[in-house]
């Protein structure tokens, strides 16, 4: 096993920031935090070039996609790739190239390193998570110089931290209704993953970071953000992970239904009864697609 010699008891810096930013800003509004999974050795390019050559041939394990995009192509990826997984490694630094090293977790060395983050996350938050989350997940994301990671919103709750070479991450608010629709919120929790729409008139309501080795930036559920790269290749740590409690998007994806119907429905928290109605209609469907 890698030994960290080079790394704190501690792998996210809570006092850098202020536990106060934790408790009161936990997927409610972005933040800039600290961490230091850049001195960690699992983490220099090299170690993990070796890994994505260990993982690219198992399916699901890596996705990537070569050429420059803008910020409003959204996640749609030919399935034409011009090189082959070890060119796109050999060619980082010409090769126009986002890849992500899926599920890296999988490696007991990296799953130690997982439920270190994870523990010190939810400690700084001040709330009990245990049996709260789901689905915990660590992945690598691995970018050419100057890329751009098109606009886009995630269903998970995500800390992504900043192992090598500098970017600008620009995230909205989620909750304004301005930037993202409750008709966006509903094709997207139906399984449109382009649902958000990027509008340039609402760029100035972004959070700009400008991440270099060692920040970390929290991205709340349903908040729509995007990345540009520095003249570097870079590497990002995605740490996130789901809610159990599934209310909030069940309703949104039931609304979906009934707005196609023609028919005009309440978004969540608009009425107790039409959520409690709706929270159990999605229910019963789980169970039955279970059957």
């Amino acid at each position: 096993m890698i030994e960290p010699a080079d790394v704190g008891s501690s792998l996210i810096r809570t006092e850098a920031v202020g536990n106060d930013v934790f408790r009161n800003n936990y997927n409610k509004t972005t933040f800039l935090l600290e961490h230091e999974l850049n001195l960690h050795p699992l983490f220099r390019l090299e170690r993990l070039m070796v890994l994505a050559q260990k993982i690219s041939d198992i399916p699901g394990r890596m996705a990537y996609n070569v050429g420059k995009l803008s910020v409003n192509r959204g996640w749609e990826m030919s399935r034409e790739r011009p090189l082959s997984p070890q060119e796109v490694l050999d060619q980082l630094h010409c090769a126009d190239a986002w890849m992500i090293l899926k599920s890296v977790q999988v490696d007991p060395e990296y799953a130690e390193v997982l439920s270190t983050i994870l523990r010190e996350i939810h400690a700084a938050s001040g709330r009990e998570m245990e049996g709260k989350i789901t689905l915990q997940n660590m992945s690598v994301i691995i970018t050419s110089p100057g890329r751009i990671t098109p606009y886009h919103m995630d269903a998970d709750c995500n800390f992504l931290l900043q192992v090598q070479g500098k970017k600008h991450i620009y995230v909205f608010n989620g909750s304004d209704r301005e930037v993202v629709s409750a008709e966006e919120l509903e094709r997207f929790y139906a399984g449109d993953v382009n649902a958000a729409q990027y509008r340039e008139a609402a760029q100035e309501k972004s959070q700009p970071f400008y991440l270099q080795p060692g920040n970390g930036v929290h991205v709340p559920v349903g908040f729509p953000h995007w990345v540009q790269n520095d003249d570097n290749i870079s590497v990002s740590v995605s740490i996130n992970f789901y809610f159990v409690d599934r209310t909030t998007p069940d309703i949104f994806r039931i609304n979906h239904y009934l707005r196609k119907m023609g028919l005009r429905p309440t978004p969540p928290g608009g009425s107790v009864l039409s959520d409690k109605t709706k929270k159990l209609a999605a229910s019963l469907a789980r169970k039955a697609a279970a059957r």
